[in-house]
């Protein structure tokens, strides 16, 4: 990993423990990306993410739920 790469990801980290009051550390962060960089994932799973012509294509608005911005009123629609 290049010495960039693991310098952003340590000042991210550092920051969310601030935020959070939790320790990360970098292997928290890169275990869910079996160890690669973010661009790196990406890359790997490209070839799996569908186009917008496809995603548009294949939308139906009749398969989609409906659901309202209050919780409590979409349990009761249901």
């Amino acid at each position: 990993m290049s010495f960039i790469v693991v310098l952003t990801l340590r000042i991210l980290i550092y920051r969310l423990n601030l935020d959070l009051g939790k320790n990360i550390t970098i292997n928290n962060v890169l275990s869910s990306l079996q160890r690669k960089t973010p661009w790196e994932k990406y890359k790997e799973l490209e070839n799996f993410i569908p186009c917008l012509s496809e995603v548009q294509k294949n939308y139906i608005p009749s398969k989609e739920p409906f659901a309202t911005q209050n919780h409590k009123h979409d349990q009761m629609l249901q």
